[in-house]
């Protein structure tokens, strides 16, 4: 860098900090996103044009206990960036040459949430600022801050700190406009990102259900929804001295809530679309799982209406919408909802839309799969992840059938020494992303040089961001800047 240039730079700098900006100049080069609409991979990674935004490494936010802590973890677990095309520089196995640091913040950590719209980069990190607790002044590095910036890392802007943990959060387009909206702690959040402003939408919140707007594999995507986020709220019974949750519903865009259903103790569990489910107890009765189909009724008495039981279980997560793509006689493509998967006592099972079920097992080279997480699903396609490998498998035999319990062998896509079991993970149609330990390099991909040194590898133990393709035809990828990857005996 000239000195002129330094000269410039540092004195934009400090009158940036003198009006308390956090613009500085940019300290990579330039990307220009084609598409004003949102970009969003996933938490963990998002891709713009022929470049990878990502957190290079995996840090544990939750264990950080001063500042020390933190800044030792931008280090590793900084907001990093790499071209697709400088990938391969040696093989799969190496760090590649030209990962930048985009921005000196944890970025890879377990609440990690990014995502780029037009030419601004938002993303998470842990909170800095100092807060009381029952123990005195302390970090509640458990707790987010929002940041975005130019794409270069210029220009970098807080949004928002929480108050509390995030428990639920989602980038939701309505109206042409775009927000994130988030549980913290009680408090239900909005941030308008057309204009920055935080919102409280509601408060004393207890649960809530959340929509995608979005396809993560497809580049400005958007679904239609009815804008309506529902939650609920406690509300006491002195005479049988307890409390119940009721149903709530506000606009995405804020305004006046409205009490929608108040019979029995609800509590939200998921939303595909404008489709929720909750349980719910009445009285002294078992609670039960059950589903609102929402989808054209923007009524108030809609929920109490399509209020029906899903399955007569105490409860059930993770749960996705099964769909297939239909080709109509006018050449447009229409998406048809098949049932849904979830997880009840660590299975897999699945309920199709005529009330057929059953449960699915999962098996590699006749072994059945344990202990896995669904990282993805797209359509009837389900990406899986164990501690040892990633797996893609194809469930259209549960719901092609008419009910029962099904095996379904799954396609290896990689296997490896340690995969996170975080479940942070990407995914943006062709590609992968997620976290493991370094890869043991196979003896005949060291060097002549290497194996005269008895170089061995350098395992530090962390979790890096890694890609693999999910036709199967290529092996997983080291994206991340792993220093000291190898080193002498």
């Amino acid at each position: 860098m000239k000195k002129w240039t330094k000269i410039l730079c540092g004195a934009f700098l400090v009158g940036a900090l003198m009006i308390g900006g956090l613009a500085g100049c940019a300290t990579v080069g330039n990307v220009r996103n084609t598409s004003s609409e949102l970009v969003y991979n996933g938490n963990s990674a998002v891709r713009v044009e022929d470049y990878l935004y990502f957190g290079n490494a995996l840090s544990t936010a939750s264990g950080f206990s001063s500042e020390k802590d933190y800044s030792s973890a931008t280090n590793l677990s900084y907001l990093a960036r790499v071209g697709v095309n400088s990938l391969n520089s040696r093989n799969n196995y190496y760090s590649p040459k030209q990962v930048e640091n985009v921005s000196k913040e944890v970025a890879g950590y377990e609440a990690d949430f990014m995502f780029v719209l037009g030419q601004t980069l938002y993303y998470a990190t842990p909170n800095r600022q100092m807060g009381g607790d029952s123990s005195g002044a302390s970090h509640h590095f458990n707790y987010t801050c929002f940041y975005k910036s130019r794409l270069n890392g210029d220009s970098k802007k807080k949004l928002y700190t929480s108050q509390a943990e995030i428990s639920k959060i989602e980038v939701l387009k309505f109206e042409n406009k775009y927000y994130v909206v988030m549980l913290a702690g009680t408090n239900l959040v909005a941030i308008n990102l057309s204009n920055d402003k935080v919102s409280t939408l509601a408060e004393n919140v207890t649960s809530v259900a959340l929509p995608k707007t979005y396809q993560e594999n497809v580049k400005g995507s958007s679904l239609d929804w009815n804008g309506y986020i529902f939650y609920t709220t406690s509300r006491e019974d002195t005479s049988a001295n307890s409390s119940t949750n009721i149903v709530n519903r506000i606009s995405v865009k804020g305004g006046e809530a409205e009490s929608v259903y108040g019979q029995g103790n609800v509590t939200f569990i998921g939303r595909e679309k404008d489709v929720l489910f909750f349980t719910e107890a009445l009285g002294n009765l078992q609670t039960v799982v059950y589903v609102a189909d929402l989808t054209n009724d923007n009524s108030q008495s809609g929920f109490s209406n399509k209020r029906r039981e899903f399955v007569a279980v105490s409860s059930i997560s993770d749960i996705h919408a099964i769909t297939t793509t239909i080709t109509q006689t006018d050449g447009t493509s229409l998406t048809s909802t098949l049932g849904y998967i979830y997880t009840q006592d660590s299975n897999i099972k699945y309920i199709k839309n005529n009330g057929a079920k059953g449960q699915i097992t999962f098996e590699n080279a006749g072994e059945a799969l344990s202990s896995y997480k669904v990282l993805q699903v797209e359509e009837r396609t389900l990406y899986l992840s164990t501690t040892t490998g990633i797996y893609r498998a194809n469930i259209a035999s549960a719901f092609n059938g008419n009910g029962g319990d099904v095996t379904v062998n799954v396609s290896v896509l990689a296997e490896m020494t340690d995969v996170s079991d975080s479940n942070r993970c990407a995914y943006d149609g062709d590609y992968l992303y997620f976290y493991a330990k370094l890869q043991t390099v196979p003896e005949e991909l060291l060097t002549d040089e290497e194996k005269e040194n008895s170089i061995e590898e350098n395992a530090d133990g962390n979790y890096y961001m890694y890609r693999v393709k999910v036709s199967g035809n290529e092996k997983f990828e080291l994206l991340a800047k792993a220093d000291g990857r190898i080193t002498k005996k």
